[in-house]
């Protein structure tokens, strides 16, 4: 049965805080924080000044800062985290901070760094919304980059950039999340070096307002993951998420190299639309190449282009391990200036759709 869902950029907030496709806008009456929880504890911050600060007073240890439930912040400037573990929240169960970004609005990082419950109007900035320290000089592990919870409208450069070489991400993770791009970028940009050992994107969706010719990620004429960590494996998760305009024509990832036997690739329950070249989505994931050196798993997902379902034409090459139980129909999305309206025909994909 078919599904449809619109989702004003208005109502992000409220959708993120629920989990659910409901148009029930959420108040701080709505959604009281609960006393005496670990992230509710502690004062908030309610000022960009204050939020300056907390982070240039934060040492080398593990640092919460909660943003008070509500508020609006204005960052102007490209805030330097280096040397810190910092994670930037508003507390659960309670309206989403929602942060502007200036002109050069934006985060470099070279250790473990989160969002949670944070919206983020990106429409001004003309920098990448996370990027890495260019400072390295040997390698440097950092264990996870998360986006928990977020919703980044406007877009126009990278999500994430490396900007330097030899940081080894043990994992990047962006679950339940709502990324717009609005310029023609690659959203998760190694091409200056570095790697994500494991990149996960789950109950997610990632859309370009326009179509987008550049990979939704890359990391062509940057380093491959052995260069770093000589018998690691890197792996690729997307689970439950949906994809809409990104890529189009072109091959949906890049890669320093492409087809290798340390390269996995776990597919599942997930929806594309008019991203890649058509029928070749999965293939787009390996940089173009079919072939049976990586592991492959890809199961249950959608594959629309130009208005036909195309899943009969995706492969991997691997005949041992192909692409299995594609789901049939025709999925609808749209991009506005006002959101996103999606008609799902089934149960796949970001789950925030199908309510």
């Amino acid at each position: 049965m078919e599904k449809r869902f619109s989702i004003a950029k208005t109502l992000v907030a409220a959708l993120l805080i629920s989990g659910s496709a409901s148009f029930v806008s959420c108040s701080k009456s709505d959604n009281p924080v609960s006393p005496g929880t670990e992230e509710t504890t502690g004062s908030y911050i309610t000022t960009i000044d204050d939020l300056v600060k907390a982070i240039q007073d934060a040492g080398a240890e593990a640092t919460v800062i909660k943003l008070a439930p509500g508020i609006n912040l204005t960052l102007n400037e490209t805030i330097d985290l280096s040397g810190k573990q910092i994670t930037i929240l508003t507390p659960a169960n309670s309206t989403a901070a929602h942060l502007v970004l200036g002109e050069n609005g934006g985060f470099v990082v070279n250790n473990n760094f989160k969002l949670s419950n944070v919206t983020i109007d990106a429409t001004a900035s003309t920098t990448p919304l996370i990027s890495l320290n260019t400072v390295n000089g040997q390698v440097t592990t950092i264990e996870a980059i998360d986006f928990e919870n977020v919703s980044v409208t406007g877009l126009k450069k990278a999500l994430f950039y490396s900007s330097a070489k030899d940081y080894l991400i043990t994992n990047f993770n962006i679950v339940n999340s709502l990324v717009e791009q609005a310029g023609d970028a690659t959203t998760i940009d190694f091409t200056k070096g570095s790697c994500a050992k494991t990149l996960t994107i789950e109950n997610s969706t990632i859309w370009g307002n326009v179509p987008t010719t550049k990979s939704m990620y890359s990391s062509q004429s940057g380093q491959k993951l052995t260069e770093i960590e000589e018998n690691g494996t890197q792996t690729f998760n997307i689970k439950n998420s949906t994809f809409y305009n990104l890529a189009k024509t072109k091959n949906f990832f890049t890669h320093r190299q492409s087809n290798q036997k340390w390269l996995a690739y776990n597919v599942e329950n997930s929806v594309f639309v008019d991203c890649g070249k058509s029928g070749q989505v999965i293939k787009g994931l390996n940089g173009g190449s079919q072939g049976t050196n990586p592991t492959w798993n890809i199961s249950g997902n959608l594959f629309n282009f130009d208005g036909v379902n195309t899943g009969e034409n995706e492969t991997t090459g691997d005949s041992d391990e192909p692409v299995k139980n594609n789901v049939e129909g025709i999925a609808t999305i749209t991009s506005t200036a006002e959101g996103l309206t999606v008609s799902m025909p089934s149960s796949v994909g970001d789950p925030r759709w199908l309510k």
